[in-house]
């Protein structure tokens, strides 16, 4: 359409000119002139309608890029709009562990669970779980029938309060241990570990002739919860927060601070514990019910000791702490200027081409870890 208007004025002016000119020619002007002048106005209303289709054209892929922009920009507009109205997956009930090997930042988790207050609170799934796993490298099969019945009514007693914490923490946090244990002597059973639920990490517990198989297993918490879900309105999300660490400095802490390879028959069978840790742990994640009933996340220690924005307020957003990020980042501040490193009886330096050596077998268990983590966003 405009093609034709440019044409048109063009065709119209030329017109008047030939007009005028004709006026103030005589009778006798030669009509081959006025044929030529004629001629000369076509071809400059033709000329015209080409340049106009040239500059078109050349215009169309700067408009495309900024139609594309636009629907970029209103996209994620809307994206953003939506998000702050809850999905159904924000309205499940968060229940979080803490998984990883010895070694790599429990007690951080501890603390932060501590400082959150009434928004993450304790559940007797988590030392149920345990005493689960307990009874199976223990052989006490009768006692994880038990347990494993326990822990999904445990659950479904939890999804039905009104009010719901932010999250129920399965481990680290604590609190239940003692009451779980009676739940199981009070129908009867013999309990298949009668201290206390550790931290849950890959493996657990120290002070034991049986720690390389000592491992918790995330897969009954899943089945416990499954359990529960089928039988409540609620319906519960195991989160695991898998952590990791510089291999150096796990080495550096059980095996040089804490000293854990003195009970293990040395440094290199406790790295040879926590690789195989590792390794339960990568199957574990593998047998996960697919999102959104479980999913896993993987969070760097030193990020989390160096408070890095981006890293904490991953981590608050996984939790579910979205709508108080500033509360968050001052709970992840308070853990950092109030949290002290476990301690326990301090080894012997070990040579530094040792403390390589088994630091890379670490490297590469943890490695695995990831990627099957990463797999189960």
């Amino acid at each position: 359409m405009r093609q034709k208007i440019t044409a048109l004025v063009v065709l119209t002016l030329t017109t008047s000119i030939i007009l005028i000119y004709q006026e103030r020619r005589n009778a006798t002007e030669s009509t081959a002139a006025l044929k030529a002048l004629s001629e000369l106005a076509a071809e400059l209303s033709r000329v015209t309608i080409q340049h106009e289709l040239a500059v078109q054209k050349m215009k169309r892929p700067t408009m495309a890029i900024e139609n594309k922009a636009q629907l970029e920009k209103d996209t994620s507009l809307t994206i953003r709009k939506e998000s702050t109205t809850p999905t159904e997956e924000d309205r499940m009930i968060r229940y979080v562990f803490v998984a990883g090997i010895e070694g790599t930042g429990h007690h951080w988790y501890k603390s932060l669970f501590q400082v959150c207050g009434n928004e993450c609170q304790p559940t007797k799934v988590g030392p149920l779980a345990w005493q689960q796993a307990a009874a199976v490298f223990l052989s006490k099969m009768d006692t994880e029938q038990v347990a494993s019945r326990l822990a999904a009514q445990a659950a479904e007693a939890e999804l039905a309060r009104p009010k719901a914490p932010i999250l129920y923490a399965l481990n680290v946090l604590g609190g239940l241990n003692d009451a779980a244990m009676d739940s199981i002597k009070k129908v009867g059973a013999s309990l298949a570990w009668t201290q206390g639920e550790g931290m849950m990490s890959y493996p657990n517990w120290w002070s034991s002739p049986n720690k390389a198989v000592q491992m918790p297993d995330i897969t009954k918490i899943a089945h416990a919860l499954t359990a529960a879900a089928a039988k409540s309105i609620n319906q519960p999300q195991l989160k695991i927060i898998l952590t990791t660490r510089n291999p150096h400095s796990i080495v550096k802490s059980v095996c040089e601070k804490r000293n854990f390879g003195r009970e293990a028959g040395g440094c290199a069978t406790e790295i040879a514990m926590l690789v195989l840790g590792a390794n339960a742990l990568t199957s574990q994640i593998h047998t996960l019910p697919p999102a959104p009933k479980s999913r896993c996340m993987h969070f760097e220690l030193e990020s989390m000791q160096q408070a890095k924005p981006e890293a904490i307020d991953k981590l608050a957003h996984y939790l579910g702490f979205h709508n108080s990020l500033v509360q968050f980042r001052s709970f992840a501040s308070s853990v950092n200027k109030r949290h002290t490193a476990s301690s326990g009886n301090a080894g012997r330096p070990l040579r530094a081409s040792w403390r390589d050596a088994l630091a890379s077998h670490l490297s590469q268990a943890q490695r695995t870890l990831i990627h099957a983590c990463q797999r189960h966003v």
